[in-house]
């Protein structure tokens, strides 16, 4: 699992899988590259958080794995696609699940 940082706070970070990460992150840098700024949306277990991602945005990715996942050219061209509209590209979160309580008998 990797992660997204957006701005300085600590509170703009989100939980992606790195193969996810890795093609979001080069979607980010193709758009800036062209001065392109656009909408990234996240899912994240039922709410929905829209970053404006713009040349001068503070992004940062960790990735959890050593190695980087191979970028697959129909998921770019996919999510590129998305990038491009009105209402930007849409990526799922991983939530975390919630603690789960075990009763323990007497």
């Amino acid at each position: 699992m990797g992660t997204l940082h957006y701005g300085t706070s600590s509170d703009a970070s989100f939980t992606i899988d790195d193969e996810t990460l890795v093609h979001v992150s080069a979607i980010v840098v193709a758009k800036l590259r062209r001065q392109e700024a656009f909408v990234l949306s996240i899912d994240a277990g039922g709410s929905r958080e829209s970053l404006w991602i713009h040349p001068s945005a503070m992004l940062r990715y960790t990735f959890a794995a050593g190695a980087q996942p191979a970028l697959d050219r129909d998921r770019l061209e996919d999510m590129m696609r998305h990038a491009n509209r009105p209402a930007g590209m849409v990526v799922a979160a991983v939530v975390a699940a919630a603690p789960v309580a075990v009763a323990v008998a007497a």
